[in-house]
């Protein structure tokens, strides 16, 4: 059966939008709330995909990460921060579009930087590492930007001190370390799987065009 490219990117997108919203709405498998924290998981299948897909859909898993994270927060607020991803759907949304953007693109420049599957194993584990703490930073800068005052009377203390020592290190810090471990188990065995399924739709629509060129040559000589 003959497959182009548009039918493989909607597909991971229907997987990848299956797997958030499950992540997202089945109560302590996305966002783990453990009395006063919240440790959110879903960036794991944002950074799998936008690994695989790179920059031109990473965004996409990053808006649909966002939005389902607005929709957690004014439906079954879990965590101490949903409030404000409730109240301020920019804090919710914007950031993770941003994270899933630069994570495709970081990633599709590895990939072009190193070549070799097996090297970039080297470098896939603390990449992704260091992309889950800039999640992070990014969704507090953007509080910091449009809720700081709130914040911090949540907080009771000033703004940075306070994400420092109650958010980073106990949540955030957590979240890159199973980051860490978790997607390049993931993408080693899953990226030669997909990387088969693009190359045979890539030679099936080359196929399919060098057939049509034949049709119209002969229908041109007739």
């Amino acid at each position: 059966m003959r497959r182009n490219n548009s039918v493989i990117n909607l597909t991971f997108f229907a997987i990848c939008l299956a797997l958030i919203l499950l992540m997202s709405f089945v109560p302590q498998l996305g966002y783990i709330t453990i009395g006063v924290i919240s440790f959110t998981l879903i960036h794991i299948p944002v950074l799998v995909f936008s690994y695989l897909k790179g920059w031109k859909w990473g965004w996409v898993y990053g808006l649909v990460f966002g939005l389902s994270s607005f929709l957690v927060a004014i439906t079954r607020a879990t965590g101490g921060l949903d409030i404000f991803f409730a109240n301020y759907p920019i804090v919710a949304i914007v950031p993770r579009l941003l994270f899933g953007f630069l994570s495709g693109v970081v990633f599709s420049l590895i990939k072009k930087m190193i070549p070799d599957r097996s090297k970039r194993k080297l470098v896939l584990a603390p990449t992704c590492f260091i992309l889950t703490v800039i999640h992070s930073l990014l969704v507090f800068l953007f509080l910091y930007l449009f809720a700081k005052d709130a914040a911090e009377a949540a907080f009771g203390g000033a703004f940075w001190p306070s994400f420092y020592s109650m958010i980073f290190l106990v949540g955030t810090l957590p979240e890159a370390g199973v980051a860490f471990i978790t997607v390049p188990l993931i993408c080693w065995p899953l990226e030669p799987f997909y990387e088969r399924i693009f190359k045979n739709a890539k030679e099936a629509k080359k196929e399919s065009r060098r057939l049509t060129l034949l049709l119209e040559k002969g229908l041109k000589e007739d």
